[in-house]
């Protein structure tokens, strides 16, 4: 009798840790992460240089009559960094401090940069 119940315990303790496991080909829940978004469109603005930002990009925000301010942390370079310019992007906001004297705006990795045609 003694033995059954040990047998018993025995198989009790190690039936939870037998687990099937998820196959690896399952796809994930959310796919629209997998989908590729369209590029971004601001204007380069100067507007802060005075402050400190001597560069930033002005995103008017869909749906709204707000204005997202991206701070780029690399330059943009010679052909897109003109007061006025519009450009196309795709950006990474950065969880990092301002630069010094740039109180307005938000860190941002800017990706993938092209001039919209017609424009400057």
């Amino acid at each position: 009798m003694r033995i059954y119940i040990l047998f018993l315990a025995v198989f009790l303790a190690f039936t939870p840790a037998c687990k099937t496991r998820k196959k690896a080909t399952e796809k994930p829940i959310n796919t629209e992460q997998n989908q590729e978004t369209p590029k971004t469109i601001g204007k380069v603005s100067h507007e802060y240089s005075a402050n400190g930002c001597p560069v930033v990009i002005l995103v008017k925000l869909q749906d709204s009559k707000d204005i997202l301010t991206l701070i780029p942390m690399t330059p943009l370079g010679k052909e897109f960094d003109a007061d006025g310019n519009e450009i196309s992007f795709d950006y990474r906001l950065l969880k990092m401090p301002n630069p010094q004297g740039c109180n307005t705006g938000i860190p941002a990795e800017i990706k993938n940069i092209t001039k919209i045609k017609g424009k400057h």
